[in-house]
């Protein structure tokens, strides 16, 4: 990372590079749920955007609770990004 690249930028380099995500929600009694979605390419502007069933178990547990953790992985370079948890956004369910 240069000194004119932002942290911004860089997640955003990091993110272009992923295919996948590991979204982490929670159930009902607190247990952490993570499965694997693939990552919209788009120019990332701070939000990332998955696409799923709706209702599903994934969405009612981000509506019941919209504190979500995404992991992204790249394999080529190896990189693994996941924000920092007093950085993180609240999850919103469109339909």
């Amino acid at each position: 990372m240069t000194d004119t690249t932002t942290e911004f930028e860089r997640v955003g380099e990091l993110i272009a590079k992923a295919r996948f995500a590991f979204v982490t929600t929670s159930d009902p009694d607190g247990r952490l749920l993570s499965r694997p979605l693939a990552v919209l390419e788009r120019d990332f502007d701070g939000d990332l955007y998955f696409f799923t069933m709706a209702p599903s178990a994934k969405t009612a547990q981000v509506a019941a609770d919209s504190h979500v953790n995404v992991t992204t992985s790249a394999s080529s370079p190896a990189t693994t990004t996941s924000p920092s948890p007093g950085r993180r956004r609240s999850a919103a369910i469109r339909h």
